[in-house]
């Protein structure tokens, strides 16, 4: 290898590095990477589905936890969702936090979304979960803005929320399409 292979080698090696930085650094940053569709570019993404999975690991050491939490919560803002889900109407409203039937269900939830967090391609069984009708979407989008509170309120750093947010657009993006 030559002195002029070597420094064209290096000057690549520093390229490199620098594009990890920047990648990183544009990972912190708010919403500017989308482009015209919301959607985000592949290393973005690709970035924030491993800030993403590192905030998963948490709810995965406690689905039932965090799935109570969330369903019971997101009954409570959004009273007309408790319809969509047959097995758990009728629960009263002082009952859903530590309800074991809602804290399940939730679990279930979390699980599918786990499963498309991790690259699975059909979003079947999460649909059904949220009830298999029309809103089933816009249950999935609340489901979770509520889900983002409660990790919040766990401690977890905002800019990992910001980037498991931006994760999860894209997901309903897809299941959307």
């Amino acid at each position: 290898m030559t002195e002029q292979d070597g420094s064209k080698h290096d000057r690549i090696r520093r390229q490199n590095k620098t594009t990890v930085r920047t990648t990183v650094r544009m990972t912190e940053q708010d919403n500017s990477k989308h482009d015209r569709t919301g959607r985000q570019n592949k290393t973005t993404m690709m970035s924030d589905c491993y800030i993403a999975l590192e905030c998963w690991e948490a709810v995965e050491l406690d689905y039932a936890g965090y799935g109570g939490k969330v369903l019971a919560r997101l009954f409570k803002k959004h009273q007309n969702t408790q319809m969509h889900f047959p097995n758990l109407v009728g629960i009263p409203e002082y009952d859903l936090e530590g309800n074991g039937k809602v804290s399940a269900h939730g679990a279930a939830v979390l699980k599918e979304l786990g499963r498309l967090l991790r690259g699975a391609k059909n979003a079947t069984a999460l649909i059904e979960l949220l009830g298999r009708h029309p809103c089933a979407v816009k249950i999935l989008k609340l489901f979770i803005a509520v889900l983002v509170e409660v990790m919040t309120e766990k401690g977890h750093p905002r800019y990992k929320l910001r980037a498991f947010e931006r994760v999860m657009v894209d997901i309903i993006a897809n299941i959307d399409d």
